[in-house]
């Protein structure tokens, strides 16, 4: 089965100061802006001719969605957004009167996992020469807004829209997703060159931990894990659980109310790894567009 070219775009509420902290992002990592269209699109190495391409679009009114704009037409994915219900004081960071994300709130990331909001254009100096590009744009969705059958019914709806061959599960009950660009050659066979790099791609997890959504970026650096450290000591960075050996995350202060950014800073070791050429030699990959499961082998 043959696919249309496609656009993974993802729409955020256009609030007070939204465009300028894209903007401000945008100078930190590969993300340019198109007057044109609007939308901030991220740049990177990927195939030649290759889809999809992925995007930030601002929206006046209405929530967070994820889109697939193919052949003119933009088609939201069944995937939630929602902060979940029930929230814990807790667990809620703390608040400017605008409802924004200031610098020096906190928040958990991960089970025994603070963070503090940092302000993004201090995070840009002391990167300052150290960034080598983006891995990847990561969507870390609530499990409690996103049950199992319906999460799976997103991936499918985002695998006929784009191309089974490039959505990769990365665990086996497929809360852990990539979705790479392939070509028409590609798409046309149903297989991918596990020797291309593929860059920026798009994650997303299906949550167990956050009561709201996340947004992150994988960025590729020339520092070291100890260099990462030493810039960003607690509280201005954290390691989640498990991932302490490959980067370092720092949670940036943001004007969205029910939003987190996240910055996951690879180090120089971990930029060298093409996930893609792990996960396709490994033998995942969406069976069908129709399926109802992913498999291996």
């Amino acid at each position: 089965m043959s696919h249309e070219a496609a656009t993974i775009r993802l729409e955020l509420p256009r609030v007070e100061g939204a465009a300028e902290f894209l903007t401000e992002l945008g100078r930190l990592i590969d993300l340019q802006f198109e007057r044109s269209s609007e939308v901030f699109r991220l740049g990177g190495r990927r195939p030649p001719n290759s889809s999809p391409d992925f995007e930030i679009s601002l929206v006046e009114g209405g929530g967070v969605r994820l889109c697939c704009v193919n052949g003119g037409r933009s088609e939201p994915l069944g995937f939630s957004f929602e902060p979940r219900a029930g929230e814990s004081e807790a667990d809620s960071p703390a608040r400017t009167r605008t409802g924004a994300h200031a610098v020096g709130t906190r928040h958990t990331i991960a089970p025994g996992t603070p963070a503090m909001a940092q302000d993004l254009t201090a995070i840009r100096e002391i990167l300052a020469g150290a960034i080598s590009g983006v891995d990847h744009l990561g969507l870390n969705l609530p499990a409690g807004a996103n049950p199992i059958p319906d999460w799976h019914a997103g991936l499918r709806d985002l695998a006929g829209k784009t191309s089974p061959t490039g959505v990769l599960p990365y665990d086996k009950n497929s809360e852990i997703c990539f979705v790479v660009p392939t070509t028409a050659a590609e798409r046309e066979a149903g297989a991918l060159d596990s020797g291309v790099v593929r860059k920026p791609k798009l994650e997303l997890v299906r949550d167990q931990h956050l009561a709201r959504p996340m947004i992150g970026f994988a960025i590729d650096t020339e520092l070291s894990l100890d260099d990462l450290h030493n810039r960003f000591p607690a509280p201005l960075g954290a390691s989640r659980p498990g991932d302490e050996v490959f980067f370092r995350s720092v949670l940036l202060a943001n004007p969205w109310e029910d939003l987190l950014f996240l910055l996951d800073l690879n180090s120089s070791v971990t930029s060298t790894i093409e996930i893609t050429q792990i996960l396709v030699d490994g033998g995942h990959r969406l069976s069908d567009a129709d399926a109802g499961e992913f498999n291996e082998g």
